[in-house]
């Protein structure tokens, strides 16, 4: 597993700072305070942290989207928030994740945000948003793409 995401048997987590993106901070939406109790809570359970901060230059505090599943960064450009994702800004959110965690990734043409894949190392799971966001492939195309990355077998959902 690529060092970004949780591995919670080394026990060590990324975590995004929500007060770089004044969104996560306003009013009735204020993260900050859950963000806190987040990271006492899992620094008194040992669990090694890295916060990223404007510096890092993160895309959104939703790393599980933009960053990478496995070592693998898919193509990041969701249909919800185009604007708000210009290449330049994914390519340099990603510089920085592997310059800090020295790993080596790879790109795969697919269009998903990783928050939309889940696995267990031998089954991934998509939604069939994929085959939306990827109009170009059909679904035996998608399948084989995903299970190009060491799957199994690729299942698709609703």
């Amino acid at each position: 597993m690529c060092g970004p995401l949780p591995d919670w048997l080394k026990r060590r987590a990324v975590l995004v700072d929500p007060s770089v993106w004044p969104r996560y901070t306003r009013g009735g939406s204020d993260l900050r305070p859950v963000f806190r109790r987040l990271v006492n809570t899992l620094r008194g359970w040992d669990v090694a942290l890295k916060i990223l901060r404007a510096p890092d230059a993160p895309l959104d505090i939703w790393l599980r989207d933009w960053g990478p599943v496995g070592r693998v960064f898919f193509r990041y450009a969701p249909d919800y928030a185009k604007a708000l994702y210009p290449r330049p800004a994914v390519a340099r959110a990603r510089e920085v994740l592997v310059r800090h965690f020295c790993v080596r990734c790879w790109a795969v043409p697919l269009v998903l945000d990783g928050g939309n894949l889940i696995h267990n190392g031998r089954v991934a799971i998509v939604t069939e948003k994929i085959l939306r966001e990827n109009p170009h492939l059909s679904r035996r195309e998608i399948e084989r793409a995903i299970n190009s990355l060491g799957f199994e077998r690729g299942v698709f959902i609703p």
